[in-house]
């Protein structure tokens, strides 16, 4: 140290808004109850991620909707060449035919199908499980 200096006078202050760091759970614990919320079977999982699907694809409708009659209007101008030329040109991207709106569309089929598929494997699990408790219960 030289001078007036003190040692670590030039450290930087912790960061106020840190995270609180915390240890990545335990393979073993699976299927224990977790923050409270009590245990949640694969089932459960299956159907919590069917909601969520289910969720993101409404979110998507609403998003499609709200848009829609935004580009059906003209704020472009009437009898503007240059107005209906970029109207024209909104429409083909973004408009019932366009590329952005099918993307939507595509995309919320998706999350529907998705959400079938999760709901599907969480009645064949339960199926399992009961046909697995009955062996067992025939085993005995």
């Amino acid at each position: 140290m030289t001078g007036d200096k003190k040692f670590g006078s030039n450290a930087l202050e912790p960061c106020v808004a840190m995270p609180e760091i915390t240890a990545a759970p335990n393979p073993l614990d699976w299927g224990q109850p977790v923050d409270g919320l009590g245990v949640l079977s694969e089932q459960g999982k299956w159907a919590a991620r069917a909601a969520d699907a289910r969720k993101a694809a409404e979110s998507l409708k609403n998003a499609v909707e709200i848009v829609e009659p935004l580009i059906k209007g003209n704020y472009f101008g009437q009898d503007c060449e240059e107005g209906a030329a970029l109207r024209d040109s909104l429409l083909a991207l973004v408009g019932a035919e366009g590329s952005w709106r099918n993307e939507l569309v595509n995309q919320i089929v998706r999350l529907e199908q998705l959400a079938d598929q999760c709901e599907n494997a969480a009645k064949e699990l339960a199926a399992t499980d009961q046909d697995s408790a009955a062996e067992l219960s025939r085993d005995q």
